[in-house]
């Protein structure tokens, strides 16, 4: 005997199947960003070729690989479609920011994270966590550093993140310690972060811990040895071991 089809029952397998599609791509596109962290580019974009995502989220995910590449033409060219694309989002336009200030685009740059602040502004009143984490985000690009402390501590209880751009807004400040305990517990969510290693240690040689800024040096250059700031890294840390 054919059974009859229970009613509203294809819709709702579908509406679980693109549920489970959406979860998937965002998890594909968390181990982008975490490569992306960890400044790992080959990883992150063989990451992003079998993720799902967003036409959004994948051209930010491309542009931000191709600034860790230092392809920064490319990278603002891909950032600045996938602005076009995403609307009002403030995180890719934080994204454009810094790949601007690293690429010495200073003006540039402040017009991008002006531009994150204000549309993060938009989302602060009921927009939870990650509202006040973009918002942060752009205050520390714009230097307006009080402020931004006072966003990402909102942010810390749901942002992933924000305890580390609070560390590195706290170093920015010269609150050394309060920049190594914050950096700390950033690296104790997540040791994949390779900047956080890179503050903490500036941080440590502040307050007199020889012993961490040796530890985070070496840990940075293992993640990112390819970095802008690598250089630099070197010499700190051949001079800290004489």
């Amino acid at each position: 005997m054919m059974r009859t089809p229970i009613a509203g029952s294809v819709p709702v397998l579908v509406s679980v199947l693109v549920t489970f599609a959406a979860v998937a791509a965002h998890a594909d596109l968390r181990e982008v960003d975490q490569k992306i962290l960890e400044h790992n580019a080959a990883q992150a974009r063989s990451a992003l070729a079998g993720a799902g995502g967003s036409e959004a989220e994948r051209l930010a995910a491309e542009g931000r690989i191709l600034g860790l590449e230092k392809k920064y033409g490319e990278a603002e060219a891909k950032l600045r479609r996938a602005a076009e694309v995403a609307g009002a989002d403030p995180a890719v336009w934080n994204h454009l920011g810094e790949v601007l200030e690293r690429a010495g685009n200073e003006a540039g740059a402040r017009d991008a994270f002006q531009r994150a602040a204000d549309l993060a502004r938009q989302r602060v009143e009921g927009g939870g966590a990650d509202a006040h984490y973009q918002l942060g985000r752009a205050l520390a690009g714009l230097r307006s550093f009080d402020g931004a402390v006072e966003h990402l501590r909102q942010a810390q209880a749901g942002a992933p993140l924000a305890t580390y751009q609070l560390g590195v807004t706290r170093a920015a400040q010269e609150s050394w310690q309060e920049a190594v305990d914050l950096l700390t517990q950033a690296i104790g969510a997540n040791s994949g972060i390779a900047y956080a290693y890179y503050y903490r240690g500036l941080a440590a040689s502040k307050v007199g811990r020889k012993d961490l800024l040796i530890n985070d040096l070496g840990r940075f250059l293992q993640l990112a040895p390819d970095a802008p700031e690598a250089p630099r890294v070197r010499r700190m840390l051949q001079s800290a071991r004489r």
